[in-house]
């Protein structure tokens, strides 16, 4: 799906804020994933923070700082 970033971005928002924790967690950082390698400040926003908070992935600051 590359080029949708919105819509990745869209449809990490509904997985994250499903108020699940592991498998919803999970999708919802693959999706803000997809849309941060296409440069989504929104995305790349969510992705810092579930890396400090260590969300769906383990707590990693370097890089959720870049």
């Amino acid at each position: 799906m590359a080029g949708f970033a919105d819509a990745q971005y869209a449809l990490g928002q509904l997985y994250y804020s499903s108020g699940g924790k592991g498998r919803e967690m999970a999708i919802a950082f693959k999706w803000f994933h997809m849309g941060a390698d296409q440069g989504h400040p929104g995305s790349q926003n969510m992705i810092g923070t579930m890396y400090y908070k260590g969300q769906a992935t383990t707590v990693n600051y370097q890089k959720a700082m870049i």
